[in-house]
């Protein structure tokens, strides 16, 4: 009976749909998963068996980022408005939002108005779900990314082909446009969660240099702190963005515009017009 009733009041908090089922599984899909489904069926649940247990699923959810796949990498600097370029090449384009899926933006101040991250492992297996559904014969935008999203891990095989990925577009944004951008995301989020991200540089940066940007942001000048967390940022991202890569896949698109609607289109045109 508490089965019974606990699975009800899932199907209700969901409001499942009558096409919508839940999904049973034990760790090898052996007899306990069976029984299980088996008695919430005669109950009138819709429910399916995962085949093979969570342990099939994991070996599945692991090997399907082996599978070839066209990838175009949406590179550039902190600040180029890739999430929001992402977006709109979504209306039309093959596009996985990895920071949506980890629940971070990926930079050291990423996590600020974010829910808590899943762990690696649910990650994969939300992204998994993803992956199997593009069209490999088509081009799927991914934003660039180190191999940790916040705590979140990137699956290996997923990692490899975005390095290795034929297409890396890199959006050349300007440093104002990128600072102004970045002070719209994250400075409204006050000045004492803004220092405790800010004492992360410390090791990079060193003591004193920390402390001065501390003084600044109690003293409300958030320009000046965004402007020098982004050039340490792009001395590093810099490096990231090439290391390993075939200089021949990188495409350089200049923008002057934080319309992501409009950066889209080029986006868009500059690859029809090299027929990728």
């Amino acid at each position: 009976p508490d089965l019974l009733s606990s699975a009800r009041s899932k199907q209700q908090e969901g409001q499942q749909s009558a096409d919508e089922k839940i999904v049973i599984y034990c760790k090898r899909g052996g007899l306990r998963s069976q029984s299980v489904a088996a008695f919430l069926s005669q109950h009138g649940l819709q429910v399916e068996l995962l085949e093979g247990g969570y342990k099939g699923f994991r070996t599945w959810a692991t090997s399907i980022f082996q599978r070839p796949q066209r990838v175009c990498i949406l590179g550039g600097s902190t600040g180029s408005g890739k999430t929001e370029v992402l977006a709109e090449l979504q209306r039309d384009c093959q596009v996985v939002d990895l920071e949506a899926l980890a629940h971070h933006k990926g930079s050291v101040f990423g996590h600020l108005g974010e829910p808590a991250q899943p762990s690696s492992e649910q990650f994969r297996n939300d992204l998994a779900l993803q992956w199997a559904e593009l069209d490999a014969e088509r081009l799927v935008f991914l934003e660039d990314e180190g191999s940790f999203i916040g705590r979140v891990c990137l699956p290996a095989a997923l990692w490899k082909q975005m390095r290795q990925a034929p297409v890396v577009l890199h959006l050349d944004v300007p440093f104002e446009l990128r600072a102004k951008r970045s002070l719209e995301t994250y400075g409204g989020y006050g000045v004492e969660a803004l220092s405790e991200v800010v004492l992360n540089f410390q090791k990079q940066m060193g003591r004193p240099k920390t402390e001065e940007l501390l003084a600044k942001l109690k003293a409300g000048d958030l320009q000046s702190v965004c402007e020098e967390v982004l050039a340490n940022y792009d001395r590093s991202y810099a490096h990231h963005l090439r290391k390993g890569r075939d200089p021949s896949h990188f495409r350089t698109l200049a923008v002057a515009t934080m319309d992501a609607r409009s950066v889209a289109e080029d986006v868009r045109q500059l690859l029809s017009d090299q027929k990728l």
